[in-house]
């Protein structure tokens, strides 16, 4: 669980997609839904005091997609070798025992616990009824609710 340390005020967002949706690496053409998340870093680390060199960035993000919140998640992990790495042992946390051990992950979807912050794109997302977007790892009533909702703020939290 994320928890920012004392003095901090570090923001952790959760966006739709799949790691290199996220953090970028997929293929460059036809998948953009790393867009969102990037421009968002972008504007925190900038508000931080990071540089950017302006013509790079413009040349990264001069074009927005109209939707990328619609852009298609990356496919790639769905490969048989992708697979084998989710049977090999990784070291995971157990915040109540406060130890670490080995586990295999076996295609489990990532834990989001209550409190967490969803991003705008993943709600407009979840809201899009041509795209089917329902997140395994997040309560069927969160799903509802946003749904539900007449607009939409920058992010909501999970109950």
């Amino acid at each position: 669980m994320f928890r920012p340390a004392a003095g901090q005020d570090l923001l952790e967002l959760w966006f739709p997609g799949v790691h290199s949706d996220i953090g970028g690496g997929g293929p460059p053409e036809g998948c953009r839904l790393w867009w969102n998340s990037f421009q968002w870093m972008q504007e925190q680390a900038a508000t931080a005091g990071l540089y950017f060199d302006a013509e790079k960035l413009n040349a990264l993000v001069a074009e927005k997609p109209s939707q990328a919140w619609a852009e298609p998640i990356n496919s790639s992990f769905q490969s048989a070798s992708w697979y084998l790495g989710e049977i090999w042992p990784k070291l995971t946390y157990c915040p109540k025992l406060k130890i670490r051990y080995p586990r295999c992950n076996f295609g489990r979807h990532r834990d989001i616990h209550s409190g967490a912050l969803i991003d705008q794109a993943a709600l407009v997302r979840i809201r899009a009824p041509d795209l089917a977007y329902i997140p395994k790892n997040l309560p069927k009533t969160f799903i509802s609710s946003v749904k539900a909702l007449a607009e939409l703020s920058p992010y909501l939290p999970v109950p």
